[in-house]
């Protein structure tokens, strides 16, 4: 077993997104019994070489909250958003890290997540995260993930900023043609007086 996890790094050097890799590499270190902490440094290590890395983005969802226990995951998922920060500047484009960030988020939503913040908290939280976005759209104007993201925070903050969501909604059906018809019902909702 020990010589098969070996294998997998070696693998996943060569291609790291292989996911049929990943799959095995968790069977292994399952039946190897290597602890979670490592394997979260295994996937940390993953991402930092590559954050376009969706398996090791994945891995790690799985990996902390069995790391952490849920009284401390919270902190924990809120300094992984430092981590996201530097793949979004980095690759505002790729969409991994974007995934991530609303598993994260997620998380840490009062009620229906894992970790609940206090809905004050996790409204600032929020708040902080859509003036980071804001911030990257004002170098990268066109790019779908923050545009898409920047969108969902104003709409479960409600009410912030509605010239500016209706704006990103008419880029996004520009930059993301494929989508279009969505966008357009979430203007066409928010024209309604919906959120």
């Amino acid at each position: 077993l020990a010589r098969e996890l070996k294998l997998t790094a070696k693998l996943l050097t060569l291609d790291d997104r292989n996911f049929h890799c990943w799959t095995y590499r968790r069977f292994v270190a399952s039946a190897m019994g290597v602890p979670a902490e490592d394997e979260a440094a295994y996937s940390l290590s993953k991402i930092n070489a590559n954050f376009s890395n969706y398996s090791a983005w994945h891995y790690r969802s799985v990996l902390l909250p069995r790391v952490h226990p849920p009284a401390d995951l919270a902190a924990v998922l809120c300094d992984e958003l430092q981590l996201l920060r530097n793949a979004f500047y980095t690759s505002p484009e790729d969409q991994s890290a974007w995934f991530y960030h609303r598993w994260v988020l997620g998380q840490l939503e009062p009620v229906h997540g894992r970790c609940c913040l206090p809905e004050e908290d996790w409204r600032t939280l929020l708040g902080d995260e859509l003036a980071m976005i804001d911030e990257l759209l004002g170098l990268e104007p066109d790019c779908k993930w923050p545009l898409a993201t920047a969108a969902l925070l104003r709409s479960v903050l409600g009410g912030v900023d509605p010239s500016v969501s209706d704006e990103q909604l008419r880029n996004l059906v520009r930059v993301d043609p494929m989508r279009r018809r969505m966008y357009e019902e979430q203007l066409q909702h928010r024209a309604l007086g919906g959120s």
